[in-house]
């Protein structure tokens, strides 16, 4: 009986891996150096593009902030991965949309897309998300990546 039991987890152990399908996904997210956020005091949101192992060459999409709680001071897109801005970050709203193109494409674990100076309008919490996703892998036919994003959760205290 105890054969039995451990062929049949072998086989749903074998078939799973085969026939899984995998996780990879195109993934952004945002970090900042200091987490201590004061009202009044500016801070820098860097937000990252980290390609899992697949190979883009253009990302698109918006950064969401609440506008009520912080107001974007400047937007610095130098040492971003992106060569060829398509649609260079700017402010719109409450948000920021972006489209740009790296010719012969990206693939690292953590590249700047751009960052963001932010200055809190005062207390309150809200958190800074990206939307509208779209990563196209660097494979000639520009394929869709399947992409994930991580909001930041922001606590702006007095």
């Amino acid at each position: 009986m105890r054969n039995i039991s451990k062929v049949r987890f072998a086989f749903f152990t074998v078939a799973f891996f085969l026939y899984a399908r995998p996780l990879f996904a195109a993934e952004v997210f945002f970090e900042m150096k200091d987490r201590d956020i004061r009202a009044g005091d500016a801070f820098v949101a860097d937000f990252f593009l980290d390609t899992e192992d697949q190979d883009v060459n253009a990302v698109e999409g918006a950064v969401v902030f609440p506008q009520d709680l912080l107001e974007v001071k400047d937007i610095r897109d130098g040492g971003s991965l992106v060569n060829f801005w398509i649609d260079r970050p700017s402010v719109s709203r409450g948000e920021i949309p972006f489209a740009g193109m790296i010719p012969g494409g990206y693939l690292h674990e953590k590249g700047l897309v751009f960052s963001v100076l932010f200055q809190p309008t005062r207390e309150g919490h809200g958190s800074i998300d990206a939307r509208g996703l779209r990563i196209l892998l660097n494979d000639g036919k520009g394929t869709d990546a399947e992409t994930g994003a991580t909001a930041f959760p922001i606590v702006v205290s007095g």
